[in-house]
C-alpha cells in the first residue's frame, strides 16, 4: 500500500493497493487505485498512464520469467548431499 502523484496530474494523490494472492501454484497480483475525487479518476484515464502500466507488468513478467530460470539452473547445481555407499563417500553429483 501507498501513495501515488503521476506527474502528469500533479496535485492530485490516489492510494495504491496491491495484492498477491497463491491461485494452483501461481500468483495472481490485483493493483487497486482510490482516487479522491471523481475527477481525479477522470484525470488519470485521459492520460496514456495504462500504457505505461502495460509496460511495468510486461516488464516484470521477463523479470520473474528470469528469476524461475536461474532459480532451477541453480537447483540443478546443487549438491544432492547422498552417500554413496559403496565408498563411503558423499556423493555430491548434480541433480539431473
Amino acid at each position: 500500500m501507498g501513495t501515488f502523484e503521476f506527474e502528469g496530474t500533479p496535485g492530485h494523490v490516489s492510494l495504491e493497493t496491491v495484492t498477491l494472492e497463491e491461485i494452483g501454484g501461481r500468483a495472481k497480483a490485483t493493483s487497486r487505485s482510490a482516487f479522491q475525487t471523481v475527477e481525479d479518476r477522470g484525470g488519470m484515464l485521459k492520460t496514456d498512464m495504462e500504457e505505461g502500466v502495460d509496460e511495468t507488468m510486461d516488464r516484470l513478467a521477463r523479470l520473474l520469467k528470469e528469476l524461475k530460470a536461474e532459480r532451477r539452473a541453480a537447483e540443478k547445481r546443487r549438491p544432492t548431499g547422498r552417500i554413496d555407499l559403496r565408498d563411503g563417500q558423499e556423493d555430491n553429483r548434480s541433480r539431473g
